[in-house]
């Protein structure tokens, strides 16, 4: 499975959570079951796992960045892609937290409405600004993140 499949495999497993607060394992196995696959990568199960049990503390996140707007008028999807991204971010270190907010957003294009992609961008943006100004990521200071943290020093 390649790496956009495998976010898609994400979203749709916490989309069932969302609905269904199984255990992750539980959840996983039913979600591939369905999916005719028994390869699950570490990169799922590990964003799965670390999406369900910070989901306090990622939408303590996304609540401080909606202006006049609350979490719960966000949709199921959207939300969930800014789960995963958040998650994402903070968890995997080789990714570029630009190549993880690009893929969502090309996620949301085929799952979500025609505003979603510019609204989970512009969150997802500032919350990598706030990541990188208290130093939350842990990445390598290079590639595309290197014009985003010049962008954020200026």
């Amino acid at each position: 499975m390649n790496r956009k499949k495998e976010r898609e495999f994400i979203l749709l497993a916490l989309f069932a959570w969302h609905f269904e607060k199984k255990e992750v394992d539980d959840l996983l196995f039913d979600i591939s079951k369905l999916h005719k696959t028994n390869d699950l990568s570490p990169f799922i199960k590990k964003s799965v796992d670390y999406v369900i049990k910070e989901i306090e503390d990622i939408d303590k996140t996304v609540k401080s960045h909606l202006k006049n707007w609350d979490i719960s008028r966000i949709a199921a999807v959207d939300l969930i892609l800014i789960r995963m991204a958040i998650a994402e971010m903070l968890i995997f270190p080789d990714i570029p937290p630009e190549v993880t907010i690009n893929e969502v957003i090309e996620i949301s294009k085929k799952f979500s409405g025609d505003s979603s992609p510019k609204f989970i961008n512009g969150i997802l943006d500032n919350i990598l600004i706030e990541f990188i100004t208290d130093n939350k990521l842990n990445k390598s200071q290079k590639g595309a993140t290197r014009k985003t943290i010049a962008k954020v020093k200026k």
